[in-house]
């Protein structure tokens, strides 16, 4: 991670006056007196683990630093919680901590796991639960859980109320207000070096490395960022060891590269999974890891995500070192990156974890074990990946088609969350912002309303999901299928890949805007408005690389405009909703240019004026 010099400048450029208020935010959390107190993973874990570290530098102690955890630790101390209201009768007190709750269905689905798990403890003999005792479960955990956030959306959200009105801010904004919020986040976090998986290793290089033996390279760029993911040639098929490497971003005086290690796990049977973590259980020695052989154990669905983010954690340390080792560097994992690692998995692991990644023989033995475990199920998407050779599409087209289908399964999941807002009911527990990764890899998936399906090299495919994980347009994570007992690596749609049309539009978003609310003058609905001004811009210029991409724009908007407006309506958003500062410094790297910031972004300002003076002779006409 970036030096506290490093961050305080990146994050007051990114963050400006929030930069300090967020400061304050973590530092009134960590002087809660609660036993649990969850941060919700990945941006406000992350946020936390940077600001923590910002605290420390200035000599000063993180309160109840012991007692913080992410939520996915949180429901590995299910058993623990059920086992404290049985001997005293209620529950420990649980803060869960986010950074914005635009919907809330991140705190919702952690709570009704929670329930369910504590429920299933509680039962005796694996029966079921009483309704009424169910429902005196269900109200006194209520009681013991606060919710705080930074921000909280000042429209209703889907958090039941009976841990709704434990919910406390520091401040309630509108959605455009948390849009714009939720952008300079995760910009600040990227900058900063912060992986955006919560269980993986991360190191600092001097320089960048020559090809290895072994190592596959495929550089990418994403959003301005450039780096090179090194992917192993494994003879198996069933899991594949990855490296990204990219620059640290700009401060002065920064040098050398930025190392994160993440292995991908093929779709696995619970049977695999449970023999692999049955396997790496039987060659821990003695009794110094009783806290990693809890996680291996851990049988109930929910909580197999754990269970794999674990044994990605182990292979990912195994080939950091095995990369490393190639530089001739030595294997040093810093301590912060071990503690934000251990609260990932619960409290008070980060010795079981330091012992077990720095044995180098016990390491050893796990990794062949694991080698074992893993090689059967056999993923033929994942040999395909460890191949040399990936050929297809162009850079950016596969950058766009991926852009493409995360805003589709990131609006749907929106529709889906507005629906039951609107309705003012809950409908279930399904979740509708994810997609398995070999689904994604393979291009089976649904014709979308703005792209058709391409073909590209696996290993491009890949690279462009880690620049976006990255960048907080995605997350990649592990989940259970409750039919088949299957595991799976999924990719879920974050909260920016929502911003993904918006923001290639962003020279038109604030005319549609106008035209949206002032179709009053035309005596007509605003949606048929917007479609009328849109066939009415005229083609710009492409006499440069700029007007290329603006003629690109337009022509999209033109084909598609209608596709695009009916489904912000269909999520209960406006256009006015989305004129916002969409443009930021990543576009301008994107630009690749020699202009100046300040020059890009007065070109781009003119050009948004222009289409506010085109909208406004649009109403006036």
């Amino acid at each position: 991670m970036c030096d506290v010099y490093d961050i305080q400048w990146i994050g007051e450029s990114s963050l400006h006056k929030n930069y300090d208020q967020f400061y304050r935010f973590y530092q009134q959390v960590w002087a809660q007196p609660h036993a649990y107190i969850v941060m919700n993973a990945r941006r406000c874990f992350n946020l936390n683990h940077v600001y923590m570290k910002v605290h420390a530098a200035a000599g000063n102690r993180v309160a109840n630093a012991d007692r913080m955890m992410s939520n996915n630790a949180l429901l590995l101390c299910a058993g623990s919680i059920a086992g404290s209201f049985r001997t005293h009768g209620h529950f420990p007190s649980i803060l869960i901590v986010d950074d914005l709750v635009l919907h809330g269905r991140g705190i919702s689905k952690l709570l009704a796991d929670l329930e369910e798990l504590i429920i299933g403890e509680l039962c005796d003999s694996g029966g079921e639960m009483d309704p009424d005792e169910r429902h005196y479960i269900r109200r006194s955990l209520a009681s013991a859980i606060d919710i705080f956030t930074f921000a909280a959306n000042r429209q209703p959200l889907l958090i039941g109320d009976i841990y709704l009105r434990n919910l406390q801010w520091e401040t309630s904004l509108y959605t455009r207000e948390i849009r714009s919020l939720s952008q300079q986040i995760s910009s600040f976090l990227q900058k900063a070096d912060v992986p955006n998986t919560s269980y993986v290793l991360s190191c600092h290089v001097p320089s960048a490395p020559q090809p290895q033996k072994g190592w596959l390279s495929q550089p990418w760029s994403y959003r301005g960022v450039r780096q090179t993911v090194f992917f192993y040639q494994t003879p198996w098929s069933n899991f594949l060891p990855t490296v990204r490497l990219r620059k640290p971003y700009g401060a002065q005086n920064r040098s050398g590269m930025w190392l994160t290690s993440l292995t991908l796990l093929g779709k696995l049977t619970g049977q695999v999974l449970s023999d692999a973590c049955r396997r790496v259980e039987e060659v821990l020695p003695g009794d110094r890891f009783n806290g990693v052989r809890d996680i291996l154990q851990k049988r109930h669905p929910i909580l197999q995500r754990q269970r794999a983010q674990f044994l990605s954690f182990l292979l990912s340390a195994v080939y950091l070192k095995k990369f490393l080792d190639g530089l001739g560097i030595p294997f040093e994992i810093a301590s912060s990156d071990l503690d934000k690692i251990a609260r990932n998995f619960g409290c008070g692991i980060k010795a079981e974890l330091t012992e077990l990644i720095t044995s180098v023989p016990l390491m050893i033995e796990i990794h062949e074990v694991l080698k074992a475990a893993l090689s059967s199920g056999a993923a033929p998407f994942m040999e395909e990946l460890s191949k040399e050779g990936a050929a297809g599409e162009s850079r950016e087209a596969v950058n766009i088609f991926l852009e493409d289908y995360f805003y589709e399964i990131g609006m749907t999941s929106e529709r889906s969350a507005y629906e039951v807002i609107s309705s003012n009911r809950l409908t279930g527990r399904q979740d509708l912002s994810s997609v398995p990764m070999e689904e994604l890899l393979r291009w089976k998936m649904p014709r979308l309303h703005w792209g058709q399906r391409r073909k590209s090299g696996t290993q491009k495919k890949l690279s462009s999901m880690l620049a976006m994980m990255d960048n907080g347009l995605m997350a990649m994570n592990f989940e259970c299928d409750p039919a088949s007992g299957n595991v799976y690596s999924s990719l879920k749609a974050g909260e920016l890949a929502t911003f993904s049309i918006p923001r290639r539009l962003h020279l038109f978003i604030p005319a549609l805007a106008l035209v949206e609310q002032d179709s009053w003058r035309l005596e007509t609905e605003p949606e048929e408005a917007v479609r009328q001004f849109i066939l009415s811009l005229p083609e710009p210029a492409e006499d440069s690389p700029q007007g290329k991409r603006e003629a690109a724009a337009l022509a999209f908007l033109k084909t598609q405009g209608s596709d695009f407006v009916n489904l912000l309506y269909e999520c209960g958003q406006t256009l006015a909703g989305w004129d916002i500062d969409l443009v930021t410094t990543d576009d301008w790297l994107e630009e690749d240019g020699e202009e100046s910031y300040l020059t890009f972004v007065r070109r781009e300002a003119g050009r948004q004026d222009f289409y506010l003076n085109l909208a406004r002779r649009f109403l006036n006409r």
